[in-house]
């Protein structure tokens, strides 16, 4: 499960590749493509503020159970891994895309392989964004869960008297 988990955005995006060069489509067959690139840069970006903010957020959990469990399974190497992947193919994205603004007006066999790269770098970062997201989203319920479990467990004694009343 962890190979095709770490392996999937990889093939995606290889895929998209190969399939835009074998379709032969130039970055001209594409209706309003600086519209594409600007929002590929805004999104990356977005993606990546999202990205730094939580991390963050798992620095104050390390003494969670669930991150206790990470750590002794060597998680943590993953983790920060698939992290490092999706926040480094943003960056990719974004100056890819401001490059490509240069290109725009280009056709021919260039003008392919080029919209065949964006096609894979967007296909990769969404794919590794969403791996990244997606593990995350289960440590924080597995954590929320790890904390009512406290806090049911740390209900408070209240005495009663001989009548049954409580005592408040």
């Amino acid at each position: 499960m962890r190979k095709l988990e770490s392996a999937y955005p990889y093939v995606f995006s290889i895929i998209a590749l190969v399939i835009i060069i074998f379709m032969k489509w130039n970055i001209s067959d594409v209706k309003n493509f600086s519209s594409i690139l600007g929002s590929a840069v805004t999104i990356s970006a977005i993606v990546i503020a999202f990205l730094a903010t939580m991390l963050s957020i798992l620095i104050t959990l390390t003494n969670a159970e669930v991150m206790k469990r990470i750590n002794a399974g060597d998680g943590e190497g993953l983790l920060i891994s698939y992290v490092n992947t999706a926040i480094i193919a943003g960056f990719i994205l974004a100056v890819y895309s401001m490059i490509l603004y240069i290109f725009i007006d280009l056709s021919g066999l260039a003008s392919n392989i080029l919209l065949a790269i964006f096609t894979g770098l967007i296909t990769f970062f969404i794919l590794a964004s969403y791996r990244i997201i997606n593990l995350v989203s289960g440590i924080l319920g597995k954590v929320l869960k790890e904390k009512k479990t406290e806090t049911q467990e740390k209900k408070v004694f209240r005495p009663k008297l001989n009548n049954d009343t409580e005592i408040k």
